[in-house]
This record gives C-alpha cells, sequence and structure tokens, in this order.
C-alpha cells in the first residue's frame, strides 16, 4: 500500500497510471489464475464454480489491454510536456539582441544618472 501510495503521490498521472496497470491489470489476474489453479488442482471441481472467472478474464482480455493504451498516451503526453520544456529553455538560454539592447540602455541611464 505504502509503494501504491508513493506513486499516487508523485501527481504524475502516467507514473500512476502505470502503477495501476502493471499491478492491478496485469499482475493480479495471473496470480488470480494461478491461485484458481491451485486450488482446483487440490480439491474438487465444483468448488471453482463459486469463484467468479468472468473478473479475472475481463482484466486479461480487455482491461488489460486498455490500461496499456492509457499508459502509452500519457508516457507520450509526458514526453511532449518534457520536450517543450526543453524546447523553452534553450529557447531562453540564446542570446537575444533586443533585450541585450534594452539592458545597455538602462545601465547607459542608471550610470548617467550617478555621474
Amino acid at each position: 500500500m505504502r509503494t501504491s501510495f508513493s506513486f499516487i503521490e508523485t501527481g504524475k498521472a502516467h507514473v500512476v497510471a502505470a502503477a495501476f496497470a502493471f499491478g492491478r491489470e496485469h499482475i493480479i489476474p495471473l496470480m488470480f489464475r494461478a491461485l484458481l489453479e491451485r486450488i482446483t488442482s487440490r480439491s474438487n471441481k465444483r468448488r471453482r464454480s463459486f469463484i467468479p472467472a468472468a473478473s479475472h478474464q475481463m482484466d486479461e482480455e480487455s482491461h488489460g489491454p486498455l490500461t496499456m493504451l492509457l499508459l502509452n498516451e500519457l508516457v507520450a503526453a509526458s514526453r511532449c510536456v518534457r520536450q517543450k520544456q526543453k524546447q523553452r529553455l534553450r529557447r531562453d538560454q540564446r542570446p537575444n539582441p533586443f533585450l541585450d539592447g534594452v539592458l545597455q540602455a538602462i545601465e547607459a541611464n542608471v550610470s548617467a544618472r550617478i555621474s
């Protein structure tokens, strides 16, 4: 639980989606299927009828692939945001002749007043 909540606390949608997709929709259905097989092999087959198979089947066949699509979209969006941030940083670090001229004019005006 602590690990799950630490993912949630990042506030990053792609991190939360990854934790959900790989935990709830992929690992748990596999664990549940293995558990069902053990129960079935150790006891009579009638007991299995009380355990709803549709739930983990839905996770494996429908929810799992859909969560992976969602995760891929969120990761792509996150990459896009990071790319834009990097581009903005590079743009901000380039020399700007206009702003350099404004700064020189301000410095010249300040030094003229002091003298």
